[in-house]
This record gives C-alpha cells, structure tokens and sequence, in this order.
C-alpha cells in the first residue's frame, strides 16, 4: 500500500522515475527530478530516516530540505552541482558513491558520518573544516594528493579516518600544531607515500591503529611517539630497516612489515613486551634470534620466505607459540603452530 501511495505521488508528472522502500524506514528513489524533491517531505516520507538518491541529476539540494527525521542520506551514481549541508542539518550519515559535484558545508552542521568513494565532489577537503561533529571519515578511491590535517584540527570526536585508494604521496599538519585527540585508528593503506613524517604522526597522541600497508615508503626517520598504539602495520612498502630504539610503542600489539626488503631483525625490538602478533615474511631475512622475542604475551611469529638459514634459541619461545618458516633456506629443522620440533 504504501509503495502504491508513493507511485502516486511521484510518477504523477510522468518521469522515468522508481521507488522501492526494504521496511518503513528505508526508501530507494532511482532518477528524482527537480519538481519532485518537495515530495520527499510530506506522507508517506515522514517515517523514512534512510533515503537512497540513484541516478539523479539536481542543481542544488539542501540537505535539510528533506524530512527532518532523515537519519540517513546515499546518493549513487548522482549529479548534484551543489550539495549543501547546513547548520541545521540533523542528517548523521552521509554517503556518496560514484557521484560528482559539489559540497558546501556551513558551520554547525551535526553530521557524525561521511563517507565518499569513487566520487568526484569539488572543494570536498574544505568543506570538512565546518563538519566538527564528525566521528568517523572514510575517503576511498578519489584522487587526493596530499592530505592536510590541519583540516580536522576542530574534530574533537573524528574516532576513524580511513584514506585508501587515494593516490596520497604528502601528509602536512601546520609546525606545532594539535589535531583530533580523539582520533585512534588512520588507514593509509594503498597510497603513494614515500616519506613518512613520524613527528606528523606523533602528534595524534590517541592512535592506537596505524595503517601504512601498500605504499612506497623506504626509511623511517625520526622517533615515533604513541604510546597507546596497538596496531602498526607497514607491509608491502620498501623498508630496509627498522630502529625501534628510540620509539614510543611500548603497548604495541601487532607489527605487521610483510613484503618489505627488510635484512635484519629490528634494532631493540626486544623493547616492545606486549607484541602477541609479529609479522616479517617476505624480506631478505637471513638469520633470526628467538630470544628476543621472548615475550609472555607472544603467541604468533611469521618469518616465511625469508633467505634465512640460521634460527637461534629456539627454545626460548614457549611451545604455544606458532612460529612459520615456510619458504626459506634453513635446515634440520621443522615449524608448526602447534609447537616446535627440532631433529
């Protein structure tokens, strides 16, 4: 019935356009026209706090024009010339997929979710800086050269930032600045950064999973201080070397340098107690010392297709341990997750 109501309402002006609503609270509106957006606030619309827009061309939506109960907004495959975001809007997610366009944001807006993929929205990264109530930020498969944190600087809440498939080579934040102390996980992975800034990162004193894999970093200069960070991982990058000696990790959890050019275990990696996870395969190991990682709270160790033909103090890790050394040169020996068996 309330399908049938909606045909009514909309095809009434004889556009090529379709409704499909999952419950009543979740609405699909495929090639909305101009004269039909007034329609999107009255009955039956009025239960709907999640509305889909598919393949609709507008030159301006506000996004408060729509029903104040409108909890969540996705516009796919979508033109809209300008999208404006004002400070009343009560809107909480906002997603948009292969849609091109503009944003304006003003001040005060209460959005607590974005998320934009495959999209080509112009003055995007600006129009976050009035997007302060925001709690979680995913950017994906857009093109964006360089990343400036100085426009999250007012995000007290921002808790994710996801920014992969972006084409990033430069992270920038202004000389002693501070941003997003609430901010505990970036992801990175699948960019185009060769240097890493570890003074930028640092100063995201909250982080407690950092994300780098598939980039095309080589050195990690400087120190790196996160003191919560629980997660690092730096896989598929060009890392020839790691000095922990100096860092600020000491809660780390998981370190993951799969598929570096790495030819030697880290400097002072005896340093991090809490590793439980600690992945280096694929780099030009050649030999390893199991007693530096001789932590308590170790339970997996991945040195597969290394170049390894020596492993020291086997005995030091516990026999819970798993340890993997599939793919290298080593002999009289055997590895299993199961516990370790020496010939």
């Amino acid at each position: 019935m309330k399908l049938l109501i909606l045909s009514t309402l909309l095809f009434a002006h004889c556009t090529p356009m379709s409704v499909t609503c999952d419950n009543d609270y979740s609405c699909t509106v495929t090639q909305l026209a101009e004269h039909q957006v007034r329609h999107l606030v009255v009955h039956p619309f009025e239960t709907v706090s999640n509305l889909k827009l598919r393949d609709t061309h507008l030159r301006v939506l506000v996004v408060s024009s729509l029903h104040p109960t409108l909890h969540q907004l996705s516009l796919e495959r979508c033109q809209i010339d300008r999208l404006v975001v004002t400070a009343d809007c009560t809107l909480s997610f906002l997603t948009l997929d292969k849609t091109i366009g503009s944003i304006q944001t003003l001040h005060g807006a209460r959005l607590r979710h974005l998320f934009v993929s495959k999209s080509e929205i112009a003055s995007l990264l600006p129009a976050l800086v009035n997007l302060t109530a925001l709690e979680t930020i995913r950017l994906s498969k857009m093109h964006i050269p360089t990343f400036d944190f100085d426009l999250l600087r007012d995000m007290e809440k921002l808790f994710i930032l996801e920014l992969h498939y972006n084409h990033i080579e430069e992270l920038k934040l202004s000389p002693n600045s501070t941003c997003c102390p609430n901010l505990t996980e970036i992801d990175l992975s699948f960019n185009r950064i060769a240097t890493l800034d570890l003074a930028l990162i640092s100063s995201l004193k909250g982080l407690k999973r950092l994300r780098l894999s598939y980039n095309k970093i080589a050195q990690l200069n400087g120190t790196l201080e996160l003191p919560h960070l629980l997660e690092l991982n730096l896989a598929s990058n060009r890392i020839k070397s790691i000095d922990l000696c100096a860092w600020n990790i000491g809660a780390l959890m998981v370190l993951n340098v799969n598929n570096n050019q790495i030819d030697r275990m880290p400097n002072c990696i005896a340093k991090l107690q809490h590793l439980m996870n600690i992945c280096i395969a694929d780099n030009l190991l050649v030999e390893v010392d199991l007693a530096l990682l001789a932590y308590p709270s170790l339970l997996h160790t991945d040195f597969s297709r290394n170049r390894i033909t020596a492993v020291h103090n086997y005995h030091a890790l516990s026999r819970d341990v798993c340890l993997m050394l599939e793919g290298n040169p080593i002999r009289n020996s055997t590895d299993a997750c199961r516990g370790i068996e020496i010939n």
